[in-house]
């Protein structure tokens, strides 16, 4: 086991991130990197009189289309844009490739969906698509980690999605609910910085005199799976060992789940819901709540000039644990668009042309510049834009980049949909009543064995030992194994 780092602080972790937000190193201006790719696939043979085709979730169609436009304009190329759910995009790829038809060329998936798409067979590696010339050097995405699986490339981040707690200044500014909770506690109410924090302000705010809740947490399925893995991971242990052994129903899983259901009466009545983020976020705007959970898609809504909450939010990364040998901040990667080419496309290096013209420096900007779509900041001159710093707020950009750049990544693995729905379902029957936290947790275990092998343990293993090394080391060092 590595030896404990010096904690980190979210102060720490702030002003380390505003330190390389200023730094010359990220004084790169826009470049014209776009014009020399699209210069690339200018009049290709493979798409005359066909258009290229792109399944992307709804939510973004306003980022793309700018993007489209200016590659129609610069190569003549048609780019015909297919909009699907949410959670529908990796799906529809997956059928198209199932039944052997040419539907699209290329896709917009979840981040988290390109594993089990490359499984699939349904992507093709970038670096196997060989395009007409050298494409110029620009620089990456501050966070990169999950466009890549099994040593090969498949995708570009477009979207720098990185998990933050969202916090109300009308009710983290009340004096009354501030000096009730500094005589109780005796700590300043502010923003958390460990898990057992937030759960007393979440309580205490929630028991004041008044109508506010303390929180309103996405605890639907398909959501409520971060919150149990960070939690998890504030308690200073690995939820797989180094042979990928299930470790989440010892003692440190059992008491991250029994901390959920002692919070769940101080939630606001939404929280179980199945309305996903968007219908929480709507909640967050009109009810008197406290925190909730999100990313710069919430701050995209909420923020609006006109909207019950523009100016009045504080944002903080996700909290650390509370005791010694324990992380002290969470800052997490857990969605993302990544630009993919799907492998029944009719032409490929048209499709990896676009998806480089997409992330280049001009014309991500100008995507991300989008109000009303899904894109984030995620290279470093976004965070100097004037209209995405008039669209974002400066402090909110400050914690956004900070945590960007220390994130641990999301959980690439094989199946990784099949384990993340099996943890969701089993939390779900817990938080319900149905069965207690260790049977839960024991049975997600269970089949989560099943599903390893089913696959190659030792393959899986490979990837997950990969995958803990691009932990951050303050993280990285404050978990360890548990001892069989």
């Amino acid at each position: 086991m590595p030896e404990p780092t010096t904690t980190l602080s979210r102060r720490t972790l702030l002003g380390a991130g505003l330190a390389s937000f200023c730094t010359p190193a990220f004084a790169e201006m826009r470049d014209g990197t776009h014009f020399a790719i699209a210069d690339l696939v200018r009049g290709a043979p493979e798409a005359i009189g066909r258009p290229l085709r792109i399944v992307l979730p709804a939510g973004s169609a306003a980022n793309l289309v700018p993007v489209a436009r200016q590659f129609t304009d610069l190569t003549g190329i048609d780019v015909e844009l297919d909009p699907a759910g949410v959670h529908d995009v990796a799906s529809n790829v997956l059928i198209a490739h199932l039944e052997e038809v040419h539907r699209y060329d290329f896709a917009l998936p979840a981040t988290y969906d390109i594993p089990d798409l490359v499984a699939a067979g349904a992507l093709v590696p970038m670096d196997d698509i060989e395009l007409p010339g050298r494409v110029p050097p620009s620089a990456a995405a501050i966070y990169s980690e999950g466009d890549s699986f099994d040593g090969k490339h498949y995708g570009y981040q477009t979207d720098g999605d990185t998990y933050l707690v969202f916090l109300n200044r009308n009710i983290l500014e009340d004096r009354a609910i501030a000096d009730g909770y500094e005589d109780a506690y005796g700590a300043r109410f502010a923003a958390p910085e460990s898990w057992g924090e937030f759960d007393r302000q979440v309580a205490y705010v929630s028991s004041s005199p008044g109508d506010a809740f303390g929180a309103l947490l996405p605890r639907a399925p398909g959501y409520v799976e971060w919150e149990f893995w960070l939690r998890f991971l504030a308690k200073g242990v690995w939820p797989f060992s180094p042979e990928f052994r299930p470790q989440i129903a010892g003692d440190a899983g059992v008491e991250a789940l029994e901390d959920m259901l002692a919070l769940s009466p101080f939630l606001a009545p939404d929280a179980s819901s199945h309305r996903g983020l968007s219908g929480n976020w709507q909640s967050f705007q009109t009810l008197p709540i406290y925190m909730t959970f999100g990313w710069g898609g919430a701050q995209k809504l909420m923020n609006q000039p006109g909207k019950p909450l523009h100016g009045r939010l504080s944002h903080a990364v996700i909290p650390g644990g509370d005791g010694p040998n324990t992380p002290a901040a969470l800052p997490c990667f857990n969605w993302g668009w990544s630009y993919s080419v799907v492998s029944r496309t009719e032409m490929p290096a048209v499709a990896k042309a676009f998806a480089l013209f997409a992330v280049s420096s001009s014309v991500s900007t100008d995507a991300v510049r989008q109000a009303d779509g899904f894109f984030d900041p995620f290279r470093d001159e976004h965070y100097r834009d004037p209209d995405i710093r008039a669209i974002y707020g400066d402090a909110f950009l400050e914690t956004h980049r900070a945590s960007l750049a220390n994130a641990i990544p999301d959980l690439y693995i094989a199946d990784r949909g099949a384990f993340f729905s099996t943890l969701g379902m089993w939390l779900r029957l817990v938080l319900d009543g149905v069965v207690p936290p260790a049977e839960g947790l024991t049975r997600v275990s269970q089949q989560w064995e099943l599903l390893t092998d089913r696959l190659d343990r030792a393959k899986q293993a490979e990837r997950w030992l990969s995958l803990r090394r691009k932990f951050p080391d303050r993280v990285a060092a404050n978990l360890r194994d548990l001892v069989a």
